[in-house]
């Protein structure tokens, strides 16, 4: 998921468009979550259907590979 969210955000993918093509693949709750976790805060993962980095986790990865 850490790489997806990456994607999302350095892309600047529209949420309504890929929330209509996941759904079509039965994936759109977690492409949901994802861009919930964005807009908000990645350490809350109460129910949540896929597994979402923490914001540690989240942030070495921007570092990584965006340069963040």
């Amino acid at each position: 998921m850490s790489y997806a969210m990456l994607l999302i955000e350095t892309a600047e993918i529209d949420e309504g468009v890929l929330t209509d093509i996941a759904d079509w693949y039965g994936v759109a709750a977690g492409v949901s979550e994802m861009y919930q976790a964005l807009r908000e805060d990645l350490e809350q993962t109460d129910g949540h259907t896929v597994r979402l980095p923490s914001e540690a986790e989240y942030s070495a990865l921007k570092a990584q590979y965006a340069g963040t």
